[in-house]
């Protein structure tokens, strides 16, 4: 399960759905609305071979703050959340956030110590995860 996006969430998709096994994407937008846009094949993909979930209508765009909002859902449903990049402000923190209020596993691989993309990883190992 994971929101879609670029990089590791449609990395995971594309690994799943070429094991033959099934994913979730919760999507930002109405189904009509996929984000990003050079997702709409790999969406497609999934809505096939696994779910589409989204609370908002068709029509309604991916506006200011949904992604938050898509996130506490992925926090909600699953039964771990595995960070394997985040910035020091990313969405992926903003995911584990809402898992750790929920009381699920959060779970985070180390990256480079150099990368921007690895120092929100290693806050949350800082911080027991």
């Amino acid at each position: 399960m994971s929101g879609l996006a670029r990089g590791i969430d449609a990395a995971a998709h594309r690994a799943a759905l070429a094991a033959g096994g099934r994913t979730v994407a919760v999507l930002p937008a109405g189904l009509d609305a996929i984000t990003p846009r050079h997702h709409r094949p790999l969406a497609a993909e999934i809505a096939r071979q696994g779910t589409l979930l989204t609370e908002w209508e068709r029509g309604e765009p991916a506006g200011k703050g949904v992604f938050v909002q898509r996130n506490r859902l992925i926090a909600a449903l699953a039964g771990a959340t595995v960070v394997v990049e985040a910035a020091v402000h990313s969405g992926a923190l903003t995911t584990a956030a809402f898992a750790l209020r929920l009381g699920r596993p959060v779970l985070a691989v180390p990256g480079d110590v150099d990368r921007e993309t690895a120092r929100g990883v290693h806050g949350l190992i800082r911080g027991g995860a």
